[in-house]
């Protein structure tokens, strides 16, 4: 049986993902090739570990975290190796958006 994914539990990883100090984290893993989610899984993976096998859960971890690289960075490679941990295995690898898709984006 799953853990109940609960407004309270979205609030709390919300505030991790969403948290100023992420933004370098962010941008480092896109210069280093490496999926966005890997910014963040060592202190949602240590906080939730009951969430591991929850993939809803994982899925829209995934989707804040593109809240954030968006629109500066776009998605490069749709499945990248999640390095250094077992909880999320694959996530999308970002890069700087071209410049005529940043431009159009921004109006």
């Amino acid at each position: 049986m799953q853990p109940e994914f609960t407004e309270e539990v979205r609030g709390e990883v919300a505030a991790i993902i969403h948290a100023p100090e992420r933004i370098a984290e962010y941008r480092l893993c896109a210069r280093l090739g490496i999926p966005g989610v890997a910014a963040v899984v060592h202190e949602i993976s240590a906080r939730f570990p009951e969430f591991a096998k929850h993939d809803r859960f994982k899925q829209w971890v995934g989707n804040e975290v593109a809240k954030e690289m968006r629109p500066d960075y776009e998605i490069v490679q749709a499945r990248g190796r999640v390095p250094w941990c077992g909880f999320f295995t694959y996530g999308a690898v970002w890069g700087p958006a071209s410049s005529l898709h940043s431009s159009q984006e921004r109006g």
